[in-house]
């Protein structure tokens, strides 16, 4: 069972990191543009959680040929497409595909990179060494280059580009969790802990990766908005999700050669995409200035 002293310590830790989280929100709510981004991506969020509520899928796939590359009107919002297919249907189950991919792959790059950085930082030595060397090879190839070189191999769709960017994603990861730990392994509070028996693994886990959460957390959402341009731009030239699959990018791809006679169909998916980057954009920057803590005055 948990002492007393044991319960009071597990108290003062989780009082502690709600007034942390409690000052981080104080600091942000004064960035406008931050709160600005926050609830535009709360809005796109609501729409990709409720878009079978808000409009059945099968209006954002079926084809309509008799009313194809209409304008926007009462009877469809936004217009429709070349196969008369609703431009609003689709945008609305676009954003869950798009945001899907941006989280995920970012989840995703997060945790292995992490986990990469987290060793070799903690290490040193030769394992790092060979593994920096690894990231450098990595980083050296631009990522939509590397995302169009694993989607050629394994064929264009969904799983096989979120694969891609995911892999594209884990180099940056693995250099800003290794360069955070580096700046903080040889911390008193680090050697403390050593002193006492604590594990490697429990050090890394509760010590190291909580302390380096600020520059993870801007890194990780300015990195959405970058997966999802890239998914954007990979399904756009043919090597992401493939039609009639609503996402973003396919979208445009869709619409491209209208763009003339009916340019309602890129212009509205196009601002889909922006007000998602512009979004993320907006509210890394602000987290980066409020988990800085030389701003707190």
């Amino acid at each position: 069972m948990m002492t007393v002293a044991g319960k009071q310590e597990v108290d003062l830790n989780a009082e502690k990191k709600r007034s942390q989280l409690l000052e981080v929100w104080r600091r942000l709510k004064k960035s406008k543009v931050a709160i600005v981004g926050l609830v535009i991506l709360i809005f796109l969020i609501f729409i990709a959680v409720f878009a079978d509520l808000l409009v059945d899928y099968n209006v954002a796939i079926k084809q309509d040929l008799v009313h194809k590359l209409q304008g926007p009107s009462a009877e469809h919002w936004l217009g429709t497409d070349s196969f008369g297919r609703d431009i609003l249907a689709r945008i609305i189950h676009g954003s869950r595909i798009s945001l899907s991919i941006g989280f995920i792959a970012v989840i995703i790059s997060l945790i292995v990179g992490g986990a990469i950085g987290s060793i070799a930082g903690y290490y040193g030595g030769k394992l790092d060494m060979i593994v920096m060397r690894f990231i450098d090879v990595l980083m050296s190839i631009p990522s939509m280059l590397m995302c169009i070189c694993v989607v050629t191999v394994l064929g264009p769709g969904m799983s096989n580009l979120m694969v891609a960017v995911t892999i594209s994603y884990v180099a940056t990861f693995c250099v800003i969790v290794r360069s955070s730990i580096l700046t903080i392994k040889n911390s008193d509070y680090i050697e403390a802990a050593r002193a006492t028996g604590v594990g490697t693994f429990r050090i890394i886990l509760k010590h190291i990766i909580p302390n380096t959460m600020g520059p993870i957390m801007v890194q990780a959402t300015l990195s959405i908005g970058s997966v999802i341009l890239s998914a954007a731009g990979l399904s756009f030239v043919g090597l992401g999700v493939m039609p009639p699959t609503p996402e973003w990018g396919a979208i445009l791809t869709e619409g491209k050669e209208f763009i003339r006679t009916a340019p309602h169909i890129v212009l509205f998916p196009g601002i889909a995409i922006m007000l998602a980057v512009m979004s993320l954009n907006f509210l890394g920057d602000g987290l980066r200035d409020a988990l800085d803590p030389r701003l707190k005055q």
